[in-house]
């Protein structure tokens, strides 16, 4: 039975054409499979009871390291490989101590070699908010005369009361305390913000602003360069509130989003079970891979009235997603092609 499985699977994933990828993207992929790999195997040994990972074999984890090792940083690959079989050796308890190197080692090589990290450096001591200039709602943005019309002569933010009071409507409030709310004046656009009145929020710095904006550059970027097709990625800006000469914490600013007209959740699962293809899954595979979106699926990647996965969740530009959480969202045949993804590096 099981050689019948690795034979179908064999036969259903060739059926893919292989994607336009250079050695480099090869071995980055190759290497975001082994990271995610090396966490899961920490991750269960630490625990008291394994968790549901995605099963690699041998052959795979020996395939990934041949791909990783063809890019430009074979040298650290091969070392951090050695550091690996010298933890995992047959018939004898895994070293914990060696393994948690490697990985460590693998980490730091995949943010070295990630795209997404070249800027992410906002919580340096040398932050200067000029390098970020550029997701600042411009002045000449047609949103601009309406957002000034609203808050230049009120206190919108103080509370929800105040907000509602200025004629915004809200959607929902986050288990953060975030206010995700609309307004007639922003056709087509929300605002997302923290309310002044919540203790929590007093000390609120800049970074929950321009990690969001970083997030939706670095997914747009990447669907520019990687041409994909299927999802896409709201647009957001920085909006000075009135009154503040500079943004030097979030507490003097907001963030406004273009809306994105999503389906309902029973429809959105619906299309995850439904209308995912191998295309699909393989532009998926790239977004997670460098630690862009979510997997909470439904949630954070909706299906969309356009036809299309919008990834709404950018808070987070430089995390370890679980991948195998996507499988339970696909119906079965997609799950085999997601897990052969993973398990191959994109193959």
């Amino acid at each position: 039975m099981k050689k019948l499985y690795l034979c179908l699977l064999a036969i259903f994933c060739s059926q893919v054409v292989d994607a336009d990828l250079n050695e480099d993207d090869k071995a980055f992929y190759a290497i975001s499979s082994l990271r995610y790999h090396l966490n899961c195997l920490i991750k269960n040994e630490r625990a008291e009871k394994p968790s549901n990972d995605i099963d690699f074999r041998d052959s795979d984890i020996s395939a990934l390291w041949r791909k990783a090792s063809h890019g430009p940083h074979s040298d650290q690959i091969k070392t951090i490989q050695a550091l690996y079989s010298k933890a995992i050796r047959p018939n004898k308890s895994i070293n914990l101590d060696t393994l948690s190197q490697a990985s460590d080692a693998l980490e730091a090589l995949w943010r070295e070699i990630n795209s997404a990290f070249r800027e992410n450096n906002i919580a340096s001591a040398g932050f200067n908010t000029s390098d970020y200039s550029r997701f600042f709602l411009p002045a000449e943005h047609r949103l601009r005369k309406a957002l000034d019309g609203i808050f230049t002569h009120a206190y919108p933010t103080k509370n929800t009361s105040s907000l509602t009071s200025a004629g915004f409507k809200i959607i929902c409030q986050r288990a953060s305390t975030m206010v995700v709310a609309s307004h007639k004046e922003l056709n087509r656009y929300l605002i997302k913000a923290y309310m002044d009145d919540e203790r929590k929020n007093a000390t609120r710095s800049h970074q929950w602003l321009i990690k969001r904006c970083l997030g939706a550059e670095n997914i747009r970027n990447l669907i520019r360069t990687k041409k994909i097709k299927h999802f896409t990625v709201p647009d957001k800006w920085i909006y000075i509130l009135p009154g503040y000469d500079q943004f030097n914490d979030g507490n003097n600013a907001l963030l406004v989003v273009s809306r994105v007209s999503v389906v309902s959740d029973d429809e959105s699962a619906k299309a995850w079970k439904t209308l995912i293809t191998k295309s699909h899954l393989r532009e998926l595979f790239y977004i997670l891979s460098h630690g862009f979106s979510s997997t909470y699926i439904h949630g954070n990647i909706p299906y969309t009235q356009q036809g299309n996965f919008s990834c709404l969740d950018t808070e987070y530009p430089e995390r370890l997603l679980p991948m195998h959480r996507v499988s339970s969202y696909l119906n079965d045949k997609m799950k085999i092609y997601w897990e052969h993804l993973v398990r191959t590096g994109g193959e």
